[in-house]
């Protein structure tokens, strides 16, 4: 997946700063017909769901840890991404709580695109 930063309030340059490498998502189907969204270099997986059988739409929380506080702060992120026989394209929108590299907190919106393998 590729992400280009649409938008972003004040205190995110920093956290955000420098070129957006490409990101290894993996997408799981269960056997309850949800979905299991995993990014790379973050713990665990998000849940999503299906919608109009090409769009997975999914909310979930970010466990983040700063180096100058220790203490695990929650961070959101949304995703909504629609897919179709070459990849998806779509947003993501994640809100940060005050860390060591944003230390107001910040919002972001990301286009994304993703290639299938």
């Amino acid at each position: 997946m590729t992400s280009t930063t649409e938008s972003q309030s004040d205190g995110c340059a920093e956290l955000l700063s420098g070129p957006v490498e490409p990101t290894t998502v993996t997408i799981t189907k269960s056997a309850d017909d949800s979905y299991a969204i995993e990014l790379e270099g973050l713990p665990g997986a998000c849940h999503g769901d299906l919608i109009a059988g090409c769009k997975l739409q999914t909310k979930c929380d970010l466990q983040l840890k700063s180096p100058l506080d220790p203490t695990r702060r929650t961070g959101t992120l949304q995703i909504s991404w629609a897919f179709n026989s070459s990849g998806f394209t779509g947003s993501t929108s994640a809100s940060y709580p005050p860390i060591s590299q944003a230390p107001k907190g910040c919002d972001a919106t990301t286009a994304d695109t993703g290639k299938r393998r």
